[in-house]
């Protein structure tokens, strides 16, 4: 999701706002959380956009990613 984000940012030139992509959210479907593979540690290391930086630190420390299917919207 961080990658799309950035990509439509970045395309488009609108400056979209992050809609249930923080710590807060992430923790709330805590018992949905898959660990995170070597390949998503090294992914999460390069993204750089200043409003992912909190959330990505806390997925690293506690080794954790969510998929945003997961997420009830309703």
């Amino acid at each position: 999701g961080f990658y799309i984000f950035d990509d439509l940012c970045e395309k488009t030139g609108i400056p979209f706002q992050p809609f249930s992509m923080d710590i807060d959210t992430l923790y709330f479907y805590k018992s949905y959380w898959k660990e995170l593979t070597k390949n998503d540690v090294m992914r999460l290391q390069k993204i750089k956009t200043p409003v992912f930086q909190e959330v990505i630190s806390y997925m690293l420390e506690q080794n954790c990613k969510l998929e945003q299917e997961v997420l009830d919207l309703v």
